[in-house]
């Protein structure tokens, strides 16, 4: 019984043998899971390109922030300097200062409806600056897209605070001896600015085949 025994097991020993050396069984490992906050951007970094994007992450808000505190002493200098609405003062040979109070949107295009419309409008506001917040802590921009995000923050959180302040918003740089015939301010010029950026980012991303809202690496094609 014994030798039987050894021998059972000498064959047992021998097939497991045959079959690692054949490679069978072939298991096949599952791939492990990404994390969900590293699929989502979210999680915390320390590779030096990701460094690089967070300084450039809070490089970018520090921009919009300026972009704010320059649109609001603007328009409190335009407010001290003309008084009422209409008032106009000649700035330079082609630039003049218009006091015009915007209770609609851009090019009034939004109905005025008295306190609907002001909330309505500075909330709105200050959800796409959140969004636009997020957007660019998610992802990973170029400086083009990150730098247009940041003027785009700073203009929509710029005319979010007219509304919360004065409820309107408070345009005084004149254009008209050029031909434009609009009213505006800092913050309308941001959003110009930043609209334009991401615009050009997209298409230059586009042109080579990359995902806009990636930041280029050294892999990409040229």
């Amino acid at each position: 019984m014994q030798v039987e025994r050894v021998l059972v097991d000498e064959a047992k020993v021998g097939q497991a043998l045959r079959q690692v050396r054949s490679g069978w069984p072939r298991t096949r490992i599952p791939p492990v899971a990404e994390p969900r906050a590293d699929r989502l951007g979210l999680a915390p970094t320390t590779g030096a390109a990701d460094v690089k994007q967070t300084s450039l992450r809070w490089a970018c808000l520090a921009a919009a922030a300026l972009i704010i505190v320059i649109d609001q002493f603007s328009k409190s200098w335009a407010l001290e300097l003309l008084k009422t609405e209409g008032a106009a003062r000649s700035l330079t040979g082609w630039l003049d200062a218009t006091l015009v109070l915007n209770r609609s949107n851009a090019f009034g295009v939004v109905p005025i409806a008295g306190q609907v419309s002001r909330w309505g409008l500075a909330a709105f506001n200050l959800v796409v600056a959140s969004a636009l917040i997020w957007w660019l802590w998610r992802r990973r921009l170029g400086y083009a897209a990150a730098l247009g995000v940041a003027f785009l923050v700073g203009g929509a959180a710029g005319n979010a605070i007219d509304r919360i302040r004065w409820g309107v918003v408070v345009d005084f740089l004149d254009l008209s001896r050029l031909g434009f015939h609009w009213v505006f301010n800092v913050a309308d010029a941001s959003l110009d600015v930043g609209i334009a950026l991401l615009l050009l980012s997209f298409a230059a991303a586009r042109e080579q085949g990359l995902d806009p809202g990636r930041t280029p690496s050294a892999h990409d094609p040229t």
